[in-house]
């Protein structure tokens, strides 16, 4: 996997590995490449995913988002679950607008089951990921990281069936 560097007003180090996998074919679908990221749902540049984004100095109150339209294969498959592997500050999913779910901080991965209308075959999914500033995250969560001059994080996104 190779990572590109990205100075950013960001609130963590980030790595973003993106597949879709798909139940009864077993298909997969890579979505690295490229996404569109900024703050509060503003997306205001294009990154390469996967990419690290860091920057401790500079870490705002703001929450980064990341968006990325997919179209999904044709087929006779029935289920999509969305893998974050290391989505380390409380991430959000949101499909086509809506809220899919959220969990808590932590290097562990999460799963979410794509239950969206437009999860079937032949479809096209907006998939958005949000991350929480690490300004909003209390030091008893697993997310936190302490001041410090130097740390490292990733998270790391695949969608599988």
């Amino acid at each position: 996997m190779k990572n590109k560097i990205f100075p950013n007003i960001c609130l963590s180090a980030m790595v973003f590995y993106s597949t879709l996998t798909f139940a009864q074919s077993t298909a997969t679908k890579v979505l690295n490449g490229e996404w569109e990221m900024g703050f509060n749902r503003k997306y205001t540049q294009k990154v390469s995913v996967p990419s690290i984004a860091s920057d401790p100095k500079k870490i705002t109150g703001e929450t980064l988002w990341y968006k990325k339209v997919v179209q999904l294969p044709k087929g006779n498959w029935k289920a999509i679950t969305l893998q974050l592997k290391g989505a380390r500050f409380r991430p959000e999913l949101y499909v086509n607008g809506k809220l899919i779910g959220q969990k808590e901080g932590g290097m562990a991965p999460v799963f979410f089951e794509l239950e969206n209308e437009n999860a079937k075959p032949g479809k096209t999914m907006v998939i958005e990921i949000a991350l929480a500033s690490l300004k909003n995250i209390p030091e008893t969560d697993a997310s936190y990281i302490p001041q410090s001059d130097q740390w490292r994080s990733n998270v790391s996104f695949r969608i599988m069936g």
